[in-house]
């Protein structure tokens, strides 16, 4: 009987040891192999012909209406092209009445991808007024591109006004659908057929791409707004808007103090 009890032992122990050196000769799976990165942007890529690059690295698509070259976005940059910075007077407006400043439409940093940036007059013209054509004043504009005067707003506003397949219901004023992108707007069907909040998706003949960025009082929206160097006494600049419901591009003047859009002109 001890003898058997011991075969069993010793099998026992045999059977342990010899799985324990099978389990420690398994080999270890190899470890997953750690994604490759994808490639950093390369600097020196050149951009499409109908784009370019402010200093701050923003990228935008040109236009050429007519005679003229816009931007086809508002712009948004927070230096001026000599590098000199700009304040945020998004939590801060009064900032702005002692240094050059900018706003994010309706106070949200996250309407800075969609809407651009909004600018004081004396900002975005340097203080410089102008109605020569060209301007000559580039202001905030990026290197190459410049401020638009009312006589540059006023020429792109007469060429698309001349087109007929930019006009609607073949009215040459109204070209106010025709200007503005075909999103952003908010449908309001009881608008006039001609406004560009009356059925959006057919807005945005001309390419231009016009978005309700509004003003740092009236939000976004209902309007886009745009600085000249054009000046109205001491305390106005003039401006060209396009209102949400309204089928026309109309020129008036605003505080020199309110945040507006800008769209520049390329030299």
């Amino acid at each position: 009987m001890k003898k058997t009890n011991l075969t069993l032992v010793l099998a026992v122990i045999l059977s342990v040891a010899l799985a324990f050196a099978v389990s420690c000769n398994k080999e270890e799976p190899e470890p997953e192999p750690e994604p490759t990165p994808a490639p950093a942007p390369d600097p020196d890529v050149p951009l499409p012909e109908n784009c370019f690059k402010d200093i701050d690295g923003n990228v935008y698509e040109m236009i050429t209406l007519g005679t003229q070259t816009w931007m086809k976005q508002e712009l948004k940059v927070k230096h001026y092209a000599d590098g000199t910075p700009l304040a945020d007077a998004t939590d801060d407006k009064p900032v702005a009445d002692t240094m050059p400043a900018y706003m994010y439409p309706d106070l949200r940093p996250h309407n800075f991808k969609n809407y651009g940036l909004l600018y004081n007059w004396e900002t975005a013209t340097r203080g410089q007024f102008s109605y020569r054509m060209p301007s000559g004043v580039q202001g905030i504009c990026p290197d190459g591109w410049h401020m638009p005067s009312p006589r540059e707003w006023q020429t792109l506003v007469n060429y698309i006004s001349s087109q007929s397949e930019f006009q609607c219901e073949a009215t040459a004023a109204n070209i106010a659908k025709a200007m503005c992108l075909d999103t952003l707007w908010q449908e309001e069907r009881s608008y006039p057929a001609c406004s560009p909040m009356h059925n959006p998706s057919t807005n945005n003949m001309t390419g231009f791409s016009a978005v309700p960025a509004g003003t740092e009082e009236m939000g976004i929206g209902d309007c886009a707004m745009y600085w000249t160097t054009g000046e109205k006494y001491s305390t106005n600049g003039e401006t060209y808007s396009i209102w949400g419901n309204k089928s026309n591009v109309a020129s008036s003047q605003s505080g020199k103090k309110r945040f507006i859009s800008v769209r520049c002109v390329k030299d």
